[in-house]
């Protein structure tokens, strides 16, 4: 505002600053929660002391409910991007995704594993997600199809943590990396395909939504013969040593082959097909060993390159042990309007500090103890002054009259008649 609405103003001593602000800020009628700028125009329009921007803007950043609610834009925590491995399927991805419409044959899930190198997707459509449908699937269809691994990532899912996914972890001599929580980016590559699958189910399913574990392992094939931007090649070739050949393959073939060196005798064609066979195997093994070579570099460029993008607006702010944060926690209610629940909860306490980018942290209360949190799902919380908070506490009631603020002051900024 650019001037005061009344002529005479209130000087307000300082035993009842905080209730003043209690009331212009924290009352329903009369504050809303509303932010700095807001929220001190209406109390210069009606009240005056001479530190009023100042206990305003202490007052506004330290309520525990705006913090809680309101919109907060984190930038911190740059990025680590996931090295893709040395070989095929050393380093993998986990992940589940439903729950799915119930298909014909009681499928609800799909369980999926990608290698981090060559970007191969291995899915399985499945009933349950219990530990033991986990390390069935990673045991059959890609420990004994593929390659044992060396490094498994997953979240945090209780199924993933497992003693009998420790078991076989222990038993290939691999390690088991958590993703932190709340933050699947950590985990992008499986998430991104997790992402193309739906759609491609999407695409291609009719009327009945529950016939998609029919048709999972089309698009998952067409997924692994289809071009990859970060490698620059295609998943089933970097990890096969060939590339597949599609039905319309067989029609567009060059006919010419088929007649190819008839005319050479019988001798020499034997001696030059051993020698063919011999030349065609060194070559695979050569180029298949340069491709993946080509598609690791491509991998870490991409990175390199996201990398650049995503730390161009990040800080390098990190919480240290004993600081107070809030952590974005968002849990879905089921039958609820979730819309309406704060994303924020806390405040919690530092208790351990893993890296720069993960923390373990604690209620105050004792009651919650969150482990592996990303600090991009944690903003610092500003504790309430001492002073403040022992002449009012705060809360989103109707605050007592105290014997400091005469009755009809108190009535009349809370509207009451």
């Amino acid at each position: 505002a650019c001037g005061n609405d009344f002529k005479n103003v209130l000087v307000v001593p300082n035993a009842l600053i905080p209730e003043i602000l209690c009331i212009m800020h924290d009352c329903l009628m009369n504050g809303g929660h509303l932010g700095i700028r807001k929220t001190f125009e209406r109390v210069k329009q009606r009240f005056y002391w001479r530190t009023m921007m100042k206990d305003v803007v202490r007052w506004v950043t330290s309520c525990k409910v705006c913090q809680q609610v309101k919109h907060y834009k984190n930038k911190s925590g740059k990025l680590m991007p996931i090295p893709p491995g040395d070989r095929p399927f050393s380093q993998i991805g986990l992940d589940v995704i439903g729950m799915l419409p119930t298909t014909a044959r009681g499928n609800r899930f799909i369980i999926v594993v990608i290698c981090y190198l060559t970007k191969y997707a291995i899915t399985k459509a499945v009933k349950q997600i219990t530990a033991r449908d986990i390390a069935d699937f990673l045991m059959k269809d890609v420990i004994l199809q593929y390659s044992a691994f060396d490094i498994l990532i997953s979240d945090n899912g209780l199924n993933f943590r497992s003693e009998i996914i420790k078991e076989l972890v222990s038993l290939m001599k691999a390690k088991h990396r958590f993703t932190t929580t709340y933050k699947p980016s950590t985990a992008g590559l499986v998430e991104r395909f997790n992402r193309q699958i739906i759609q491609l189910l999407k695409s291609y399913l009719s009327e009945d939504v529950r016939e998609w574990d029919v048709l999972l392992p089309y698009v998952t094939h067409m997924y692994n013969v289809s071009y990859h931007a970060s490698t620059k090649s295609n998943p089933f070739y970097l990890t096969r040593g060939y590339f597949a050949k599609l039905p319309i393959d067989m029609y567009i073939e060059d006919q010419s082959r088929v007649n190819k060196d008839q005319s050479v005798g019988s001798q020499n064609s034997e001696n030059n097909l051993q020698t063919c066979k011999n030349q065609f195997v060194y070559e695979i093994s050569i180029n298949l060993q340069k491709a993946r070579e080509i598609a690791k570099k491509n991998i870490e460029n991409a990175q390199s390159n996201y990398k650049k993008y995503y730390d161009s607006d990040k800080n390098t702010k990190e919480f240290e042990i004993g600081e107070k944060c809030l952590v974005h926690y968002p849990i879905q209610r089921i039958g609820y309007g979730n819309k309406l629940y704060p994303k924020w909860i806390g405040p919690f306490t530092i208790v351990h500090k893993i890296n720069s980018l993960v923390y373990e942290v604690e209620a105050d209360d004792g009651k919650m103890y969150l482990d592996r949190i990303h600090i991009s799902k944690m903003k610092p919380y500003v504790e309430r002054n001492k002073n403040d908070a022992s002449t009012l506490k705060q809360n989103n009631d109707r605050p007592k009259r105290t014997k400091q603020l005469p009755k009809y002051l108190f009535d009349y900024y809370l509207g009451s008649k």
